[in-house]
């Protein structure tokens, strides 16, 4: 009971029935104890919710507010994932009304009205704001990400921070204030470190940065092993029976616990699944290449004129082509010394334990002073794209090299101008790496295709030309 006018009300009312009761025989423990158990364990709550309704004109707007968006917004929510599922159109304009009733409507009339009903003290309004804002923004950065909208990492971040450093201690030092207790205070204290834990190892795993697996775990042993036994002691070990809200708050835990667990582990499993799938079709695909290329090199060197010009790129392709492979094999080696992935010279990308690992390919490739071996490569691609312009003669064959040797690109996003070696892998897994990779292989063996065709057409139209002058002289 929060609304003290009508507290007083309710004691009075209480002490005349138990006064009733008594002048009929009970005594006073007897009777306070029938009088509670006829009002009922939320009797007193419905009737100040009641009250509060009646008087309060923004509380009875805000709640008839939560009780419609509270329908309205789950259900435009199930429907976009049921259309989504389905591929039916409408799909997305649901989504995006849901999250939007959702975060302007429901949470803010749902936070007055707990704020109002709880008459809160303003020590607490900080724990109501910060949880609000903090919701909202984590709804609206996955609304972001589902459609693939601009700035979803960054509100989803935001908003987990914010929950992480703001929301979750305010909670928890409201409960300590406010629900003392022997061995209540260390159940509250752990319970933060779990949260604080659980939600660095989702934004981590979210984001694709180091040491998600690390966290989650830790916050699963702090929440299992420590404040679950640390609360339920501390709250529940003086009742005789087992009640409906233990079982409750058991369930709720557990559920929330495997929910953000098993979400961690689905979203890291179906991401680096599909760039699984992606890095064999691509290392599929590069085989053939290398294998028409290789015989195509071997069949004109051997019956050509040309065979010194052909030898010369062939041999530069195999160079850097080697040289990328070397590359691929130290990044995992380097991530993963007992690595079961590198079997003879094939690449076996789901036996990779870490492909979520960003720390080492930005040490090799990247390097703390911009010295890492994707520089080198990109000097490599250049000279390699300077030899091959070297024996074209058409703009057309310049325009293909361009587009699959450009290694001076630069691309503005959010006014931040992107050279090519840190769009290819700055802040990238080692799994979108090695397939960036192998991207770069395939586009080697396609330049060279498209070289070696040009120069073949060409000594066949020059010994053509000279084949019609002789014939002419004749």
């Amino acid at each position: 009971m929060s609304y003290f006018h009508l507290l007083d009300e309710l004691v009075d009312h209480v002490c005349c029935d138990v006064e009733k009761e008594m002048n009929e025989g009970l005594t006073f423990e007897n009777a306070y104890s029938k009088v509670k158990t006829s009002a009922g364990s939320n009797r007193f709550k419905k009737i100040q919710e009641e009250t509060l309704f009646l008087i309060d004109k923004n509380y009875r707007t805000m709640k008839t507010f939560m009780k419609i968006f509270g329908v309205l917004s789950p259900t435009l929510l199930a429907l976009a994932a049921l259309f989504k599922i389905q591929h039916w159109p409408g799909a997305s304009i649901m989504l995006v009304l849901g999250v939007f009733f959702l975060s302007f409507f429901f949470l803010p009339s749902s936070t007055y009205v707990l704020y109002i009903e709880n008459k809160s003290s303003k020590k607490h309004l900080l724990m109501y704001l910060s949880g609000l804002f903090s919701s909202s923004i984590i709804l609206i950065g996955i609304l972001f990400k589902v459609m693939h909208w601009p700035g979803a990492g960054i509100a989803i971040s935001f908003g987990m921070v914010l929950a992480a450093l703001v929301f979750l201690p305010s909670l928890v030092f409201s409960k300590i204030s406010d629900d003392k207790g022997e061995g209540k205070k260390t159940a509250y204290l752990v319970g933060l470190f779990a949260g604080l834990f659980y939600i660095a190892g989702f934004l981590f795993k979210l984001m694709h940065w180091p040491g998600a697996a690390i966290c989650i775990i830790i916050g699963l042993i702090l929440t299992v092993a420590v404040f679950l036994p640390a609360y339920t002691y501390a709250h529940f070990k003086d009742e005789i029976h087992v009640k409906g809200r233990f079982i409750f708050f058991t369930f709720t835990v557990m559920m929330a616990v495997l929910t953000i667990s098993l979400i961690s582990l689905s979203v890291s499993r179906n991401i680096f699944n599909e760039f699984v799938a992606t890095g064999t079709q691509m290392d599929n695909v590069h085989d053939d290449l290398i294998l028409n290329n290789n015989g195509l090199a071997k069949k004109l060197i051997s019956e050509n004129s040309i065979n010194e010009t052909v030898g010369v790129i062939h041999d530069k392709t195999i160079e850097i082509e080697n040289w990328i492979d070397a590359l691929k094999r130290e990044l995992i080696i380097t991530t993963d010394p007992d690595s079961e992935a590198l079997t003879g010279d094939k690449i076996n990308y789901k036996d990779i334990h870490e492909k979520d690992n960003i720390s080492v390919p930005f040490e090799i490739l990247i390097g703390k002073e911009n010295d890492g071996k994707a520089f080198q490569l990109k000097d490599m691609l250049q000279s390699y794209r300077e030899l091959l312009l070297s024996y074209s003669d058409g703009s057309k064959i310049i325009s293909s090299l361009n587009i699959l040797l450009n290694v001076s690109q630069e691309t503005e996003i959010y006014d931040y101008t992107y050279g090519w070696v840190e769009l290819q892998f700055k802040h990238r897994t080692l799994i979108t790496v090695l397939n960036s990779l192998t991207t770069i292989q395939i586009q080697l063996r396609l330049a060279e295709k498209e070289i070696i065709t040009v120069i073949t057409r060409n000594e066949s139209e020059t010994g053509q030309k000279i084949i019609a002058a002789d014939n002419s002289n004749k």
